[in-house]
């Protein structure tokens, strides 16, 4: 079963690339120069767009300031004062002035966000690795009562139904090709694959593990009832 290396509880390598979103960070320093970091970088990101905006509808305001003075001139007026242009151009020094705070705001606080990680982001590491593997223990203990109480279900089913009882089988599952990874059903299995139950959860249970469990190639086969003892 593959599944990532689980994390370990030294310091982990923490950079302001790969940080969650600010919400998810525990540490309150850490978390609130993230989230000043997520502003300002919206924020420049804004002001860009504007800039972009305002220059691209220049070419538009430009024809339209030429059809206002070829009107006058066909007309036999005095050319207009190019107020359009004047006042577009001056729209974009205002964008471009902003974008230029933005940026440098930005740059502010990406630096305060790499020293509050400097300062706070190992603890936090620690921490984060620390729950991981706690919550990995958890995972484990439970996935194991939730083995035992399968074998123990399969078995009480399995009586019931030795002296004449309805019970139905609960040995396996069945998964369509597009609920598979890496796996292609073979020919004349109508697109179902079942997987006993048993292996389902040992595999879950597995998750868990500090060591991550050895690869096997598992088979999809829909073997008959009594194949194997499982409930």
């Amino acid at each position: 079963m593959k599944r990532q290396q689980p994390l370990s509880r030294e310091t982990m390598n923490i950079h302001i690339d790969t940080l969650p979103p600010y919400e998810a960070i525990t540490c309150e320093p850490l978390r609130d120069a993230a989230a000043a970091f997520s502003a300002a970088k919206s924020e420049a990101n804004a002001r860009k767009r504007d800039t972009a905006a305002l220059e691209q509808e220049r070419p538009a305001v430009e024809w339209a300031q030429a059809e206002a003075i070829e009107a006058a001139q066909n007309a036999g007026k005095p050319a207009p004062k190019r107020d359009l242009l004047v006042e577009h151009d001056k729209k974009i020094d205002t964008a471009k002035m902003a974008e230029k705070v933005a940026i440098v705001a930005l740059k502010r606080r990406t630096q305060e966000l790499e020293e509050a990680v400097a300062q706070h982001g190992p603890a936090w590491g620690k921490e984060v690795a620390a729950r991981n593997v706690e919550l990995d223990e958890q995972w484990s203990t439970l996935m194991g009562v939730v083995e035992t109480l399968h074998r123990e279900r399969a078995s009480a089913r399995k009586m019931v139904r030795a002296i004449g009882g309805n019970q139905l089988h609960v040995a396996s599952l069945s998964f369509r090709q597009r609920q598979l990874v890496d796996i292609e059903l073979a020919k004349g299995s109508q697109n179902v694959a079942r997987v006993w139950l048993a292996d389902v959860l040992a595999g879950l249970r597995e998750l868990g593990l500090e060591k991550q469990p050895e690869s096997k190639p598992v088979a999809y086969i829909d073997q008959p009832e009594g194949v194997r003892d499982a409930g």
